[in-house]
């Protein structure tokens, strides 16, 4: 169930039971919930928070499997209000993130650390992390890490 107090923001898995007769049926619901800003004007969407980021992909080519590959990339808040990274989700539990902070004022920098472990993986990677923002213009952004597994 979807908890709007909350901000369950980012992918969700959800199983609804349903029962027809005197069987009982499951459906999956899978879905990814954003957030959601009113139409704005020019000049409003001028004083709002706009995110900026260096590079969304680092490709480390070649790897051998076992190696554990950091990456860092660069958010920059270049709006006039308060950038807040609502919710960090990386598409695999072999990929660890950390962020200096979680809210930056207008012309802040931070640093997003990503770690990616590669044991136990071969061929070709892509290792998604999306960011949840409150940049009315692009409240979702993905950063990529791609490398090519191999012994």
């Amino acid at each position: 169930t979807l908890d709007p107090i909350r901000r369950e923001l980012g992918y969700r898995r959800d199983q609804i039971a349903i029962l027809v007769g005197n069987e009982s049926h499951t459906i999956t619901v899978i879905s990814t919930v954003v957030a959601f800003f009113p139409e704005m004007s020019e000049d409003e969407l001028a004083e709002q928070p706009k995110m900026e980021i260096d590079d969304e992909l680092i490709d480390f080519g070649s790897v051998t499997t076992g190696d554990t590959l950091r990456a860092e990339f660069t958010l920059r808040n270049s709006g006039k209000m308060p950038l807040s990274l609502q919710k960090i989700e990386p598409n695999c539990t072999c990929t660890i993130v950390t962020v200096d902070t979680q809210e930056l004022q207008p012309g802040e920098s931070a640093i997003l650390y990503a770690t990616f472990l590669t044991a136990g993986r071969n061929g070709r990677q892509y290792k998604i992390i999306t960011l949840h923002t409150n940049d009315p213009l692009a409240p979702i952004r993905n950063l990529t890490i791609k490398a090519l597994l191999s012994d």
